[in-house]
């Protein structure tokens, strides 16, 4: 059983495997093998194909191995 504070969003994290975080960004790999990532995305580091920062979390498509 979990918990989760009032007013905290959990996000992608209630199935995550692995979650890191670099300089002004976070990925999180879940079960079933999806990526999701989220923060600055200055040079593509979201890896979702776009320059375009995030607040909240996307999916990363075309994953290697996927």
């Amino acid at each position: 059983h979990t918990h989760t504070p009032p007013g905290v969003s959990t996000g992608p994290a209630p199935d995550a495997l692995a979650i890191s975080a670099g300089y002004g960004h976070s990925l999180v790999l879940k079960r079933g093998g999806t990526m999701w990532s989220t923060g600055y995305n200055y040079y593509g580091q979201l890896g979702d194909g776009t320059k375009i920062h995030r607040t909240n979390f996307v999916e990363i498509k075309d994953m290697p191995g996927q």
